[in-house]
């Protein structure tokens, strides 16, 4: 069975989930997306595509009358597969995601103390607005039990985030 990248999963998913596509579908929808990792790899959306096109996972099929030349894109039998296999849980799912926050933190006391405590509190406003943003993201545009308990993760790890940040200036302090 073909291993699939994070990236590729999550293209081979979001294809199955809403397909049929177009590769421009499928990048506007990474685009938007509000998790770095998935907005800032908007760009190598086509190559994926290309990818798992060529691996025989994702099928196109040209739009009878589109001058510019787009395929619809589905998800094939042996893509179907693929995706399931990719789906199973491996204890290496629940160790440390990254976060650049807790990156910088090792090396927080290359700066001042007054500095260290400012960068903390910039830290602290921007981790609240993300909870009230993830908070808002709920249940928008969200029809199926599958987003939602996404969208809820994503306001949980948010809160998990604050927390912290707060407990690390309340320890500073």
């Amino acid at each position: 069975m073909a291993d699939l990248s994070e990236l590729e999963g999550a293209v081979l998913g979001l294809i199955w989930r809403q397909g049929p596509l177009t590769a421009h579908a499928v990048r506007s929808v990474f685009a938007g997306s509000p998790t770095p990792y998935f907005s800032g790899s908007e760009g190598s959306i086509y190559a994926v595509v290309r990818r798992l096109e060529g691996r025989g996972l994702i099928r196109g099929q040209a739009r009878a009358g589109d001058a510019r030349a787009a395929r619809d894109l589905s998800v094939s039998k042996p893509g179907i597969s693929a995706l399931r296999a990719w789906l199973v849980f491996e204890d290496s799912m629940a160790g440390p995601t990254p976060d650049p926050i807790r990156t910088r933190l090792l090396f927080a006391d290359a700066l001042s103390a007054e500095e260290r405590r400012a960068w903390l509190l910039s830290a602290r406003q921007a981790l609240a607005a993300e909870v009230d943003s993830a908070r808002e993201r709920i249940g928008i545009g969200d029809d199926d039990a599958a987003s939602r308990t996404a969208a809820r993760g994503a306001l949980t790890v948010a809160q998990a985030r604050l927390d912290w940040i707060t407990d690390e200036i309340a320890r500073i302090t």
